[in-house]
């Protein structure tokens, strides 16, 4: 069964978390909660990073493109929808009073469709 763009995205996007997950996990077991800042970091670099990966061979399948120019345009796609998210939060939850919970739910299907159309027409824009 062949698998459209956007159905690859979300089960990478998936893949990715649970990946994410695993990692900090793994890190956290090996190296103490003492250092849970920078094992955060590390792993937000190692899981987009894979993110890239699977999202230029999976879903996009791009060939024919510069990886270091692409990997920067993926990162900059990632922060712009992390501040957009911070700044959606901000405004759900203090603004319009809405539940934490709820509003990251909804931040969070927002950003799945922000990434992809950033990733479609940037990152990976053929």
């Amino acid at each position: 069964m062949l698998l459209n763009k956007e159905i690859k995205f979300i089960i990478v996007g998936a893949w990715n978390t649970l990946f994410g997950l695993g990692l900090y996990s793994l890190l956290i077991i090996l190296f103490g909660e003492s250092h849970y800042l920078l094992l955060n970091i590390l792993t937000w670099i190692i899981s987009i990073t894979n993110a890239y990966i699977c999202h230029k061979l999976f879903v996009f399948k791009t060939h024919d493109t510069s990886i270091f120019k692409e990997y920067v345009k993926f990162c900059t796609v990632y922060l712009l929808s992390f501040f957009i998210g911070l700044l959606l939060m901000y405004l759900l939850v203090d603004i319009a009073k809405i539940s934490a919970i709820i509003s990251n739910i909804l931040v969070t299907f927002l950003l799945t469709v922000v990434s992809f159309v950033g990733h479609n027409n940037y990152t990976f824009k053929n």
